[in-house]
């Protein structure tokens, strides 16, 4: 069984707790998942199954959307509403004019430092290992972007926003910062992925639903990866992309820019045989197909398409 799963993680629920339980119930070994998500948080999680976790990397490369809610006059050591209270201040009320203002200096492209409870390494060693001890460690910034953000609501010291950022945003850096900003600290109290790109979580089903939604949920890796360019081989020469031979532009049936961008290797009956990358002068692999595993029927919840 290989493809793409789409859950909808409930909150309490690693992203971790998600793949055991697909694992258990697929009885398939190879099973991961692109995109952490804290067990705090909800909404798509992105899991792949079989062959289907070699591209998991490059479906984690695209944007994501969260709606957000933060607690203001507070900080924690985590960033959220689950950590060690650092800090607690009479909250004054704010505008919106206030926040909007706010939340619109953070985007664009932006420096992030990763929170101290993350997986992120330092010296072989997870933050959270250092940060469980006790111990400090200084991460340097992070280039992330934000391409939107933008405020939903404010009831008391909770303010809502959502937000469409960069792989590698931390959500919960990211408000500990607008805290801090604001002069008043913030911490995450909810927060839901809405969107991996090309996924949403429209599309998506809650883990207890796994055993009646199968097969029909499962996304083929051909549809998965289908909002990437495609290369159409000419006819005979599936053999030499199976076999890892150099590949020359005398394999693909269009007339060909060597420009710097991920394609997928398609027949013509538009299934996958590889994952190919430019550098501007040659075309390098970056994954290989068994044919077998990419021709799955495909069945969305809705109408989005990647």
């Amino acid at each position: 069984m290989d493809g793409v799963l789409l859950i909808d993680k409930e909150q309490g629920v690693s992203s971790f707790d998600v793949v055991r339980v697909v694992r258990k119930k697929l009885n398939v070994k190879k099973i991961g998942h692109a995109g952490t998500l804290d067990p705090l948080a909800t909404g798509l999680l992105v899991v792949g199954v079989g062959e289907a976790t070699k591209i998991l990397t490059f479906l984690s490369l695209g944007y994501k959307r969260y709606e957000v809610c933060m607690r203001l006059g507070i900080s924690t050591d985590t960033y959220d509403m689950e950590g060690k209270i650092l800090h607690r201040a009479e909250f004054k009320p704010l505008t919106r004019n206030k926040i909007e203002d706010v939340l619109s200096e953070f985007a664009g492209e932006i420096e992030q430092v990763p929170p101290p409870f993350s997986a992120v390494k330092y010296r072989g060693k997870k933050l959270y290992e250092y940060a469980r001890r006790g111990e400090r460690v200084f991460i340097s910034p992070r280039k992330i972007n934000i391409y939107g953000i933008l405020f939903r609501s404010m009831e008391g010291s909770r303010v809502c926003f959502s937000v469409k950022c960069s792989k590698g945003t931390y959500v919960r850096s990211l408000v500990n910062d607008i805290g801090k900003r604001l002069k008043t600290g913030a911490v995450v109290e909810s927060l839901r992925r809405t969107e991996s790109y090309p996924f949403v979580v429209e599309d998506a089903i809650k883990l207890d639903e796994l055993d009646k939604r199968l097969p029909h949920c499962l996304i083929s890796i051909d549809r998965a990866l289908s909002f990437l360019p495609s290369l159409l081989l000419k006819e005979g020469y599936e053999e030499k992309i199976k076999h890892g031979q150099k590949i020359s532009p005398d394999f693909f049936a269009q007339d060909l820019k060597m420009e710097r961008k991920l394609w997928r290797v398609v027949d013509k009956n538009n299934h996958i045989h590889a994952l190919v990358s430019c550098n501007g002068k040659e075309f390098l692999y970056n994954r290989v197909f068994s044919c077998h595993c990419c021709k799955e029927n495909v069945f969305l919840n809705s109408n989005h398409k990647p």
